[in-house]
């Protein structure tokens, strides 16, 4: 009788390990694929992108020191290791930048022309690269298009995800949502986030909130005018909430 327990206890334990394997298994399946359509949506929105926009090659001093910037960032975001972020500068006089999924960062000449040092660059690169390390754009797309839709495309072309049509008009759904930007949750969490990233990077909080502080001054707390700052929490909200993080 005992020997019939210990046999069954063992076999309680073979099923439990044989199910928390298959759920693994199933998480990473589908881990892989959202990986997947996230790369090939951030990749569509590039094209887009660069082919609507005229790309600048900065001059060599410039340009490095934007990369070794950038790359200081990158190593500190949790996301380093499974995309290949990229930074790409557009001639564009409206203060902004921008981040599309999968690592593609952009920033225009107009806000490139405002940055006073490296440490305020870092800050602003930050902030795009939290936005990235967060799934922002990818939880914007969830929620535009419905979970059920994503899970249906999911069960057609989980084996052979690529150029399809779905993948077309998710690819251009998403442009659409990061050319509205992000909510102002997502803003102020990319705040945080963005300012942990440079601080991690060896750069200071203090370079970030002097960009703010000067653009302030210098624009009022209003985004009238500004596209990059339409749907952004208010600039004193913005200085506020930086200036309470440890």
């Amino acid at each position: 009788m005992r020997v019939n327990k210990k046999i069954g206890y063992l076999a309680i334990l073979i099923l439990c390990f044989l199910l928390l394997q298959s759920v693994s298994l199933a998480n990473s399946l589908v881990d892989s694929w959202a990986l997947g359509m996230e790369k090939g949506i951030g990749f569509s929105n590039y094209q887009s992108i660069t082919t609507e926009k005229t790309v600048v090659q900065l001059p060599q001093a410039q340009e490095k020191d934007l990369h070794n910037v950038f790359r200081r960032l990158v190593k500190n975001c949790k996301r380093n290791k499974e995309l290949n972020f990229t930074i790409t500068v557009v001639r564009d006089d409206d203060p902004n930048a921008f981040a599309l999924p999968a690592g593609y960062v952009f920033i225009n000449t107009g806000l490139l022309s405002m940055v006073k040092s490296d440490g305020e660059l870092a800050g602003i690169l930050g902030h795009e690269i939290a936005h990235i390390d967060r799934y922002h754009a990818m939880k914007a797309l969830y929620r535009s298009v419905g979970y059920s839709m994503i899970f249906n495309l999911f069960l057609i072309s989980h084996h052979n995800w690529g150029n399809t049509q779905e993948m077309s008009a998710l690819a251009g759904a998403s442009l659409r949502l990061s050319q509205l930007g992000y909510s102002r949750k997502a803003e102020l969490e990319a705040d945080r986030h963005g300012v942990e990233i440079m601080e991690k990077a060896g750069y200071n909080k203090r370079d970030i909130l002097n960009f703010w502080e000067r653009f302030q001054r210098q624009n009022g707390d209003s985004s009238k005018g500004l596209t990059f700052l339409s749907t952004h929490p208010a600039i004193r909200t913005r200085i506020e909430q930086i200036k309470k993080l440890p």
